[in-house]
């Protein structure tokens, strides 16, 4: 607490004469200084206690001084001086003084979590003040905000005197802190022997493990203390319990690289196959640590070279990760396999390439490693070192005699992927040694292609010295140039053109790089092209649209490109093929800057798209005020109409609902041509149109007009809550004001939707109908009423001659009063009470207004609606109470107050659910826990079976769970189909919930009425954490249904390969084999899972084994359409014209179902075209007979002689 510096008591307290004859200065006693090294303050009592200054000590409390006063300080008198070791000072404020012996301050982190005396003392190390406070009654397990207590602190420390002293006052030798630390565990860490010895005497719990599973004898194997380990085993320790990660004391000794821990766990029944929950056993935990010695010792001693996590990785792949090189050759000595593929199909090899580890990829490959063995992604060693930048190993695999032009599944080369990522080094060494320049990917691009677009300058350079072609295309016609345009790479557009690289070269779509480039925004890029002296060439040339480099940059609003462009010639008139100049263009888009650009450039303000419009009257209806700005101040025509019904700019802009544009063009208009506000927007109109204007296209356009989609400019003013275009558009009496649009919409509905109140004040004075109903039924009262606009609501009710019905309904049946219960606020649920809203009123499920309330929470409504009559027992046709509602949808507070006015807790609905299912189902676990407070029973089963367990189970709601599991909730309960919650929560997913479960004693064979236990039950849906869960935790992954199905054959069937490689990687049996004969290679064919197909012909499935109905492998597969699984049949030696039933091929299979892909692959690999099958019907009939014509036409040019 103090430091070394402090100020003397002296120096704040006179105390010359005995207390008794001289009286203390009071004025002194309390003060308070400062401590110069840590800044903690103390009064006069605190100092002298730390100080050992006994007079002084016994000469304050007299005098008035507060014994337990802290002063800010946060530490009483007496724990300072406990803290000190000041034994004279603790035992007069205990004896003469009263000091509160467990006194403690928790005003904040200087409290230092909050320490009594007694804590203070024993971390501080002093035990003859722990024995004294002890005697005097202090609370020997009293503990600090962290959980921890005084036994705690001193086996921390390893303080034997004191820990003894503290059991002797009966001290819990298991009470554990915040983290679920016991002393032992504590002593174990710590490597305090003697302590650990002295409370195991004391019966010490000694597999008590903390809130991470960790034991005592855990924490010992991480930190290699033999001698503590040793008394642990010697005191029955479980030495192969696993933590919250599945780590035991064996992998924790591993993981460190404690040898002698390791040798003595061995010696003493550790379980060598042991895995955590990634599947890594204590080898693998050694070798990827690189823990030379120790995994030698785990090897002479019976490990499994090559057993896999779940991953599928072996230790040789962990220690390649990691460089290990003498790990490598250690375990290579042992027999590892040198090439084991791990899930990806990585080898120890691929894992050194990736991590540019030299020295272990020379050593595997001296040791014989394929150089060109692919993974998943067909990608090579070499490949991969490449797309890692790699140079070294790339160069030594290349001397190796490396495939350099391996190309990975998405045809990609070592090569492209140094390009790509401008790896220099590298794209030299593969150069230098004969990697091939013009290999392309399945759409034309090269690695100078790739170069280009991830801006690799110096790969291109290399490339092009190298003689890489400037101007070769994709199948998109896409340039290098185009390419490098596209991103942006300025510096290489650059470089392209100087070594020739044409500017004109176009897409297939017409697209030259500067179009591309000016659409995408790269200034510079644009900039580059236009130096180029054959600009005239292509600055002005046209997509099949007719747009330039122009138009493209005005629409996309490239104000940089634009000024360029123009600057160096570009057409500022050229229209695309829709007549849109890039002045109309800009002005439509709203692009102000392009605009007035133009216009001072002298761009033609008046120039008219085909229906008339101009980029005035454009821009107008787009609301783009700063362009309509720009144009009328540079004389743009107000008279020329055009679009949008030939209307001129001032009906336009009333239409587009801006009022303030409609005031600006109205300014501009001369004195005589100036119209009434009516007249604009009706379309009676003094000024005259332009001539080019067919007679028949000047009509009179009211506010009933529709447009296109069938809306009207009144109910989009109306939505827009656009008061002054909605009266002047109401101003004409002729007008339809109750017109809908394409949803039977009006425009009061779209008001009071939007709680518009002055349109809504407008349309009513106007006589809009209240009561007409859009399709919904929703009426403006509905709308009003579940938007939650009181003042609207009062509106619509408010005035006689407006007649909103009050209880019309919607097509659910709702009323206005079900909407607002259900919505809020509670002020129009009152007013519409007050004007006779029918509390009674059913919708069309017999739900009311109060258990809309219940169903969103509305606790002050459902008491609104039960003062004015409502039910409490309220039930809707499918059964649902109040309650049930309530709880369902997680609302607390309302349960609570349903429950204390006399609801049952075990109400029932229609399908046997009660309140409790229902928040079990939404995951609300206050709601559950209060339930089971007020006696919900935990068991009981709705009329499918299931319970609340279930429930939770089913949506993954760990939380209920585990308090369901607390109230000892059945964890083996069966509903109707069979299922318990543990396989609902396997087929649904949830591994934190399965975990739950299985803790609690779940049944892990269980199964259901179709006889699938959880694991097939995950198999089937390809959740892999939780059958590895399961497999962990002891499920047979060989059990059988009565039908004959296995885990394997689920996840087949199924078509979720990672569950089957995790499967075939655990022991499941290769050779299994449901009811129908189908084994795990036929079923995986038929599901298209071409790496499970890989791995289980490897291990020795039969390619041509058939089933019971005389079906292959290869005949699924090319019935079903999947052509890479019948291509890797057949690389496997497939029977190509194998007859199954009815004496169909695989290509009389694909072309029945017009599989033209297995089709081709099948011809192409001479499966017989004329074979038929036992009703005489060849391909070509088969695949007419069943309409599938592109095979008819592929068959039929693939034969000689036309079809007949």
């Amino acid at each position: 607490m103090a430091g070394d510096t402090y100020t003397p008591v002296d120096e704040l307290v006179v105390c010359e004469e005995p207390e008794e004859e001289k009286g203390i200065d009071e004025s002194h006693i309390d003060t308070v200084e400062k401590f110069d090294n840590d800044g903690i303050s103390g009064n006069a009592l605190q100092v002298a206690c730390m100080n050992d200054d006994v007079g002084s000590v016994q000469g304050l409390a007299p005098g008035g001084a507060e014994i337990d006063s802290n002063d800010g300080n946060d530490y009483a008198a007496l724990v300072c001086a406990a803290e000190q070791g000041r034994t004279q000072n603790v035992e007069k404020l205990l004896e003469k003084m009263g000091a509160f012996i467990d006194l403690v301050y928790d005003d904040g982190w200087r409290a230092l979590y909050f320490y009594v005396a007694l804590m203070r003392a024993t971390e501080e190390g002093h035990p003859d003040i722990v024995e004294l406070v002890l005697e005097n009654g202090a609370e020997v397990d009293k503990h600090g905000s962290n959980g921890v207590t005084a036994l705690i602190l001193a086996c921390h420390n390893g303080n034997v005197r004191t820990v003894l002293s503290l059991l002797k006052h009966g001290a819990s030798v298991d009470l554990v802190d915040e983290e679920g630390d016991s002393p032992l565990m504590v002593a174990a860490v710590k490597g305090h022997l003697d302590v650990v010895k002295l409370l195991l005497e004391n019966s010490a719990s000694i597999d008590l493990s903390n809130n991470s599973g960790w034991t005592a004898l855990m924490k010992a194997c991480s930190k290699g203390y033999t001698d503590i380990v040793a008394s642990l085993l010697d005191n029955t320790a479980s030495i192969n319990q696993s933590n919250a990660y599945g780590w035991t004391a064996l992998h924790l000794a591993c993981e460190n690289g404690h040898l002698h821990v390791v040798e003595l766990l061995l010696n003493r029944g550790a379980v060598m196959a042991t895995v955590n929950c990634g599947g890594d056993s204590p080898l693998i935990t050694a070798a990827e640590n690189g823990y030379t010695d120790l995994v030698d010792f785990l090897l002479k001693h019976g490990a499994f070279v090559d057993l896999v996590n779940f991953t599928g990785w072996t230790a040789l792949q962990s220690a390649a990760e990691k460089n290990h090189k003498d790990v490598v050759e250690i375990l290579l000595k042992n027999d590892s396999n040198i090439d084991k593929q791990a899930r990806g199909r990585n080898t120890a090899l691929s894992v050194a390439c990736e991590h540019g580890s030299i020295d272990v990829v020379r050593l595997l490959v001296e040791r014989g490693a394929d150089v060109d063995l692919t993974n998943s992604g067909e990608a090579s060693p070499l490949l991969i070192a490449a797309e890692c930048g790699h140079e070294e190993v790339v160069r030594f695999l290349a001397e190796q005699g490396a495939s350099l032009d391996l190309r990975e599944d998405e045809d990609w080369t070592a090569l492209m992927f140094a390009c790509k990522n401008d790896y220099t080094g590298v794209i030299a060494v593969l150069l230098e040694n004969g990697a091939s320049i013009d290999l392309k990917l399945p759409n034309g691009f090269s690695s100078l292609h790739i170069a280009c677009e991830y801006g690799s300058f110096d790969a291109v350079k290399i490339l092009i010295e190298r003689g890489a072609s400037v101007n070769d295309i994709d199948d998109d016609g896409d340039s290098p140039l185009y390419t490098a345009a596209l991103y942006g790479h300025a510096d290489i557009v650059k470089f392209l053109l100087h070594h020739g690289a044409s500017t004109s070269l176009a897409d297939n779509s017409g697209w030259t790089p500067l179009m591309k480039a000016s659409e995408q925004g790269q200034v510079k890029v644009v900039k580059a092209l236009l130096k180029t002296n054959s600009i005239e060439k292509f600055i002005d040339i046209q997509l099949p649209t007719g747009a330039t480099a122009l138009n493209i940059a005005c629409e996309y609003g490239e104000m940089d490109i634009v000024v360029a462009l123009v600057n160096r010639g570009a057409s500022i008139e050229l229209a695309d093929n829709e007549g849109y100049t890039p002045l109309i263009t800009a002005a439509q888009l709203g692009y102000s800057d392009i605009v007035q650009f133009l216009v001072n450039r002298g761009a033609n303000m008046d120039a008219r798209l085909p229906s008339g419009g101009t980029a005035l009257v454009t821009a107008i209806w787009y609301k783009r005020l700063d362009v309509v700005r720009i144009l009328l101040d540079n004389g743009a025509n107000i008279n020329l109409a055009g679009d949008f019904q030939n209307w001129p700019p001032l009906t336009v802009a009333y239409f587009s609902g801006y009022s303030e544009m409609v005031q600006l063009i109205y300014e501009i208009l001369p004195a005589d041509k100036k119209l009434s506000f009516f007249d604009t927007v009706s379309g009676f109109s003094s000024i005259k149109f332009s001539s080019d204007i067919p007679e028949e296209s000047k009509v009179n356009v009211g506010i009933d007009y529709k447009r296109r989609n069938g809306d009207t400019a009144l109910r989009i003013a109306c939505e827009r809550g656009d008061v002054k275009t909605v009266e002047a558009l109401l101003s004409n009496p002729n007008n339809d004001i109750n017109v809908t649009d394409k949803n039977e919409w009006t425009p009061l509905m779209s008001a009071c939707w939007q709680g518009h109140v002055k349109v809504v004040e407008a349309l009513l004075a106007k006589g809009a109908d209240v009561n007409k109903q859009p399709l919904d039924g929703f009426s403006a009262l509905h709308q009003a009423c579940g938007f939650g606009d009181i003042t609207v609501v009062r509106l619509l009710l408010h005035h006689v001659e407006y007649g909103a019905c009050i209880d019309a309904v919607d097509e659910d049946g709702n009323t206005p009063l079900i909407t607002a219960a259900e919505n809020g606020p509670i002020e129009i649920v009152e007013f519409l009470f007050q004007h006779g809203a029918s509390i009674t009123d059913t919708n069309n499920a017999g739900g009311n207004p109060i258990q809309g309330a219940a169903l969103n929470g509305h606790l002050d409504i459902i008491r609104l609606l039960l003062d004015r009559g409502a039910s409490l027992d309220a039930v809707d046709d499918n059964g649902y109470n109040l309650l049930i509602l309530a709880a369902g949808n997680g609302h607390l507070d309302v349960v609570s107050f349903l429950i204390d006015n006399g609801i049952s807790v075990e109400f029932f609905n229609n399908s046997g659910e009660n309140p409790l299912m229902k928040a079990c189902e939404g995951g609300h676990s206050d709601v559950v826990s209060f339930l089971l407070e007020k006696g919900a029973v935990v068991n009981k089963q709705s009329s499918s079976g299931s319970t609340a367990l279930h429930f939770s189970c089913q949506n993954g709601h760990v939380d209920v769970v585990k308090i369901l599991l607390e109230h000892d909730a059945p964890v083996d309960s069966v509903d109707e189909d069979g299922d318990t919650p543990l396989i609902l929560a396997a087929v649904n997913g949830h591994t934190d919930c399965v975990n739950r479960l299985l803790d609690n004693g779940a049944s892990i064979e269980f199964t259901n009425n179709n006889e699938w236990n959880p694991l097939h039950s995950a198999a089937g849906e390809g959740h892999v954490s939780v059958v590895a869960l399961l497999v962990k935790e002891g499920a047979n992954i060989n059990a059988q249904c009565p039908h004959g199905s296995y885990a394997l054959l689920v996840a087949s069937e199924y078509g979720f390969s990672d569950t089957v490689a995790f499967l075939l990687e655990h022991g499941a049996s290769i050779d299994a084999i449901d009811g129908d004969g189908d084994n795990a290679l036929l079923l995986a064919a038929k599901s298209g899972l071409d790496e499970a197909v890989k791995t289980l012909i490897e291990k020795g499935l039969s390619v041509d084994f058939t089933n019971n109905e005389g079906k292959s492998a290869l005949l699924n597969a090319a019935m079903e359409g999947h052509v890479d699984v019948v291509s890797v049949l057949l690389d496997a030696g497939a029977n190509i014209d194998q007859r199954g039933p009815n004496g169909t091929t695989a290509l009389l299979g694909a072309c029945k179902n017009g599989h033209l892909g297995v089709v081709q692959v099948l011809v192409e690999n001479g499966a017989a075209t004329d074979v038929r099958d036992e009703e005489g019907m060849d391909c070509i009939a088969t695949a007419r007979a069943h309409g599938q014509e592109d095979v008819v036409d592929f068959l039929s040019s693939s034969k000689e002689t036309p079809v007949s």
